[in-house]
């Protein structure tokens, strides 16, 4: 644990963290088991962009995913979150940084929940509200 952080600390995975714990990227997917349950989630735009992806993936990369969907809670996108996604985005425009839509939903989740952002995306390191850290 990060010293200054408390047990309550919660986790929200970006599409490339949860990813590379399906490609067994070791660092990653060990962090990951360190982590109570209850303090990670899973946003939904993320679980779509897994899903999307899976389709010309190997069998076995589907069945993490099912297991992810399982194991942890599905942070849904909701007011708070999409209003802080929208300002995430301008913000990110405004900079001169490029955000998909669904990354910017991603981080709207991680806002609207208190939570830190593991993402491997630098672009976000300046996001106002936006905490993130790095596993890989």
């Amino acid at each position: 644990m990060v010293k200054g952080r408390g047990m309550s600390t919660r986790y929200v995975l970006d599409t490339n963290a949860w990813s590379d714990v399906l490609r067994g990227a070791g660092r990653v997917g060990r962090k990951l088991s360190s982590v109570p349950l209850a303090r990670v989630l899973l946003a939904a735009p993320a679980l779509y962009e897994l899903r999307r992806g899976s389709a010309a993936k190997e069998a076995a990369y589907g069945r993490g995913i099912d297991e992810f969907a399982r194991t942890y809670a599905v942070a849904q996108l909701d007011r708070v979150a999409a209003e802080a996604a929208a300002q995430t985005a301008l913000w990110m425009r405004r900079t001169g940084r490029t955000l998909h839509h669904l990354d910017a939903l991603i981080a709207g989740i991680a806002i609207a929940r208190g939570a830190i952002l593991v993402t491997r995306d630098k672009d976000f390191a300046k996001a106002p509200g936006l905490k993130i850290e790095s596993w890989a």
